[in-house]
């Protein structure tokens, strides 16, 4: 642990395991989060009422800070899990089965981490450029 680094209960220095919880937890929860506002942005695009837009305009700018805050807290809790921490959580399994285990645990976290960098591309894509910009 970084002489930086505070002690906490998210944060012991040989489990990861509150971390890595974390992480995949907000993840499943920013995937979720792109979903409805692509939905919302849907419904607000082939809305043709000007308070109903409104309406949308408000919840998608609402929808949209929470999820800014998500990714923030997934940016933190990346970085307290450097390569090196991962390798020596991995390493650290005492029989081959755990060290598997732990290997296939950290390759779906990335894939997750993965697909919710191109959804948040694609959400990017979808609602950045349009010229009724209401995020």
């Amino acid at each position: 642990m970084s002489k930086d680094t505070i002690p906490t209960f998210f944060f012991r220095a040989n489990d990861p395991l509150p971390i890595l919880d974390e992480l995949d937890t907000q993840a499943d929860a920013n995937l979720a989060s792109v979903l409805v506002l692509e939905n919302l942005y849907g419904k607000h695009a082939n809305s043709t009422d000007a308070a109903e837009r409104s309406n949308f305009a408000v919840i998608l700018r609402e929808h949209g800070m929470a999820l800014e805050t998500n990714l923030g807290i997934i940016k933190l809790n990346a970085e307290l899990m450097t390569d090196e921490r991962i390798e020596t959580w991995v390493n650290r399994a005492m029989v081959d089965a755990e060290r598997t285990a732990r290997k296939d645990r950290i390759d779906r976290l990335m894939k997750k981490m993965a697909a919710l960098e191109e959804a948040m591309a694609e959400l990017s894509e979808g609602l950045v450029g349009d010229t009724d910009v209401i995020l």
